[in-house]
């Protein structure tokens, strides 16, 4: 995992060293979902719930069409976890750094592109919220869940730049497992819709 990390980085920094790069920010809403399963073949998918992010993005091209698309965002997801009749209500807090490798086509004010690529998320905070009552994820109550901050993924969007806005389209799919319990794997769905703005 460290070393596609390096990678990831090393590709980036000799890419934005050769190119002309542009800045921008960016926002939209998530719609999340967290599929689960176990070791003896049980699966199934949480109820979803609305959430948000915002934050910066930047565009380093690098041959005709093509770029590469590192983007800093703070983003808002969770689940609605059903379980023996009951729900629980789980908001997370992320700091997400997608870099997607992105192909443009099209007139030169209207441009459509495809862009897919890894993310790698930290969670800052997390809450549970059920019938008990407010607990912190990270915290002593919610300790036999044992819940993974980092989160590891790949993502693919679509999407269509208008002069300097940019309306896009993204599904990702977490690879690491956000729970560290035994025989239980829990991976993050998630799809945004957003708006940018390039400088």
């Amino acid at each position: 995992m460290k070393k596609l990390i390096l990678l990831a980085i090393a590709v980036v920094l000799v890419i934005a060293v050769n190119a002309q790069p542009r800045f921008g920010i960016k926002a939209g809403g998530n719609i999340s979902n967290l599929f689960e399963s176990d070791d003896n073949g049980a699966s199934g998918s949480h109820g979803a719930r609305f959430g948000f992010h915002a934050g910066f993005m930047a565009e380093f091209p690098f041959a005709n069409h093509f770029a590469i698309q590192p983007e800093l965002l703070f983003m808002h997801n969770g689940t609605d976890m059903k379980s023996q009749g009951s729900t629980a209500n789980v908001k997370m807090n992320f700091i997400q750094a997608p870099v997607n490798f992105k192909y443009k086509f099209g007139p030169e004010q209207i441009k459509f592109f495809v862009m897919g690529g890894p993310y790698f998320g930290y969670a800052v905070s997390g809450k549970l919220k059920n019938s008990h009552g407010n607990f912190d994820i990270y915290g002593d109550e919610a300790k036999s869940l044992d819940w993974k901050r980092f989160d590891f993924g790949i993502g693919a969007g679509i999407g269509l730049e208008v002069s300097k806005f940019v309306f896009g389209l993204t599904s990702q799919y977490g690879i690491t497992s956000i729970t560290g319990m035994e025989g239980v794997t829990a991976n993050f769905i998630t799809f945004q819709f957003s708006v940018g703005y390039f400088f």
